[in-house]
Order: structure tokens, then sequence, then C-alpha cells
């Protein structure tokens, strides 16, 4: 039943996109990154009364977007350079730790959206979609505490973003919502996993586009 429904959903997807458009263009804002590296109440592993300050994470993207569509729903499939950093302080055992990260990764979103109105060179769009996060680099100093904390970066991962837009001319403006589907790292104590870590991060981007053709 499930399969049948997703069937006919892309049928009708397929079927208002042949009338086909086609337009290229580049992209790039600013993040804000919130409940970054949190831990949900936060006990590390077997220490009481350990705490977690959460991060604030600032970033930009940068990247290029494609999109294929018909007068109103369209497919915008894109590749973008992410780079953010955050700070934060873990008090364990009686001490402080200081940790600031600075992650990189390659984010593919595939948007499917939809025009909600179109007068003359203005239209207003909805957009959702699945997104795929690739580490790039990704760097944090807590591993220099190894022998009490360790942090490890997760290859990929994945996230669901949606938001609203606009364009205008040769012009786009996006705000986005983005939350993580799972974990994007892990962190050990003391060579054991902290196991009621919640890494899932939620973004908010605002992004200015420019439509090459």
């Amino acid at each position: 039943m499930k399969k049948s429904i997703l069937f006919i959903l892309l049928l009708g997807i397929t079927g208002t996109m042949s009338a086909q458009t086609f337009a290229l263009g580049l992209k790039g804002g600013y993040e804000a990154a919130m409940s970054y590296n949190d831990l949900l109440n936060t006990n590390l592993v077997t220490s009481s009364g350990d705490q977690i300050k959460s991060g604030f994470a600032s970033g930009y993207q940068v990247g290029a977007w494609m999109r294929l569509g018909g007068k109103r729903v369209y497919l915008q499939p894109e590749v973008l350079l992410n780079v953010k950093k955050a700070s934060q302080t873990f008090n364990v055992g009686g001490s402080t730790y200081m940790a600031t990260y600075k992650t990189q990764a390659i984010e593919i979103p595939l948007m499917v959206g939809y025009k909600v109105l179109c007068v003359g060179p203005l239209a207003v769009r909805l957009n959702a979609g699945p997104k795929a996060i690739i580490d790039a680099g990704s760097s944090s100093n807590l591993n220099q505490y190894a022998t009490v904390l360790s942090q490890d970066f997760k290859k990929a991962t994945w996230a669901a973003e949606g938001g609203i837009g606009v364009d205008i001319l040769s012009f786009s403006l996006d705000l986005r919502y983005s939350r993580y589907l799972s974990n994007s790292y892990s962190v050990t104590f003391n060579n054991a996993p902290v196991v009621n870590m919640k890494s899932n991060k939620e973004s908010i981007y605002l992004t200015l586009g420019w439509r090459l053709f």
C-alpha cells in the first residue's frame, strides 16, 4: 500500500513537471545552529553532577543549485560547502574542559518545491526534502583530553530541511529550517560511550541565490 501511494505521488510530480524548465545558479548565506552539541539529561556514564554548557554555532554555506520543473512544482538538488564554529565548557568530575569545534561538510539537499504565488517576475515558494551531509574535515580540540573525553565525527549522516523562498528576477532569497535525523558525532568519557548523548543539531539558514541561466 505504501509503495503504491509513493508511486502515485511520483507519477503526480512527474506529470506536473512534464513541461520542463531548467535553471542553474549559485548561492551563499548564513547559518545559525541551535542546541549545538547538546547532551540530554546529562550524566556522563557513571559520574553524577556533570554538566555541559551548550554552544551556539554560527557559520556559512556556499555552493550551486539546479532547478527542474514546471510552472508550479519543481525539483531542486544542491551541492553546498558548510563551515561553522562553536565552543563549549564541560564540567567532568570537578574539572573544567574547554572545547572548540570547526565543522566542515559537503551538504547535498534534494528539495521538492511548490510555487504558491507567481506574479510577473515574482514567485513565492515552499520547499522541503532530505539532505545528505558528508564530513569534509571537521575537527575538535576536545581530543586533547583523550584520557578523559574524546570525540569522533561521523563520515556521513542525514537531515530533513524545509522552508520558504522568494524569487525576484534572477535573485532568490531562502529561509530554511534543518534538523539532523541522527547523531553527527560520538563522545566517549573514560573510554566508555556517552549513552544519553543527543547531538541532533537544529539550524536556521538565510541564503541569497543568483540564477546564472
